[in-house]
């Protein structure tokens, strides 16, 4: 009769069973990873175009940057950051975030006559174009931010026109590093089909959607936008309103020679009282050729006194 396996010598077999199993799930999905990786593809085969998907919402992106190329994880930390800015809701601190916004800025000034020659670009063809040659820039995610700042600016100064053409480029932009997203692949690689697909009716359509719908969300974020200013500036108002004045003494307001700047100001002819309220060194200069040079010694050292004037 056999003897049974003991307790130990059974755990030890079932270990050695997991451990198999585990190596040959591990080898089936590297397999299945390559052929994803090596899939071909063509506009057949790519994923319908994100209809409800639109940049303008509070939410942080869905897509993992894990699955983006490296050059857009950076550009996408940008974004996040210039949105949180632009909301009024970036937090005074990490030098990482000071560096994303700073970033943005140093964009916006390399790329800037690029950016607004796409924003004015009307032809779907031209677009296009311009695309497939300049996607390194435009496919960036601080590209992106720089239309949403625009569809948000135009539409706060009444160009609803204007803001209606730029939020359709900008649908472009998002449309296309999505789709590349999902199909891990870089987006210039999609820019060319992406447009033939929207040249199909069906797609147009539902592009179409997806741009009415940033659109409404750009107007609500101005409407949103202005009363959060209105109600800053009624706040800086009634903060002015509540801060009392105090005069000094005359002891207190003595300049550095023993002088009161306020009985020197009022002593100093009226051309030389009109420059210094203005703060206009043009006017200051013309009113003292005006004077003899005594005259011009004898005022200028009583304001130096005074502390009116400090070398």
């Amino acid at each position: 009769r056999a003897t049974p396996p003991r307790r130990g010598e059974d755990k030890e077999a079932l270990e050695e069973e997991i451990k198999d199993l585990e190596a040959s799930i591990a080898k089936r999905q590297k397999r299945l990873d390559e052929m994803e990786a090596n899939k071909k593809w063509n506009v057949d085969n790519m994923c319908h175009v994100v209809e409800e998907r639109t940049i303008v919402s509070n939410k942080s992106d869905t897509t993992k940057t894990s699955e983006l190329p490296a050059h857009l994880v950076e550009a996408q930390k940008a974004r996040e950051a210039a949105r949180a800015a632009e909301a009024g809701e970036l937090p005074v601190g990490p030098r990482t975030e000071r560096k994303e916004i700073e970033n943005y800025a140093d964009f916006v000034n390399e790329y800037e006559d690029l950016l607004e020659k796409y924003i004015d670009t009307h032809s779907m063809e031209e677009c296009k174009q311009l695309m497939h040659m300049n996607g390194d820039v435009l496919l960036q995610e601080n590209a992106s931010s720089y239309l949403l700042l625009s569809c948000l600016e135009e539409e706060m100064n009444g160009n609803h026109e204007k803001m209606r053409h730029v939020a359709r480029q900008s649908q472009i932009l998002s449309h296309i590093t999505e789709l590349a997203a999902s199909l891990k692949r870089a987006p210039r690689d999609v820019v060319l089909p992406f447009f033939n697909r929207i040249a199909e009716d069906e797609h147009r359509r539902g592009f179409q959607e997806a741009v009415d719908g940033f659109i409404t969300r750009i107007q609500k974020r101005a409407v949103d936008k202005r009363k959060e200013m209105d109600e800053e500036e009624k706040q800086r108002r009634l903060a002015g309103e509540g801060e009392e004045e105090v005069e000094l003494s005359k002891e207190e307001r003595m300049g550095p020679g023993g002088l009161d700047p306020v009985e020197v100001f009022e002593s100093l002819p009226e051309s030389m009282q009109d420059a210094f309220e203005s703060k206009d060194m043009q006017k200051l200069q013309e009113a003292l050729q005006q004077m003899p040079i005594e005259e011009v010694k004898y005022h200028m050292k009583r304001c130096e006194d005074s502390g009116l004037w400090v070398k």
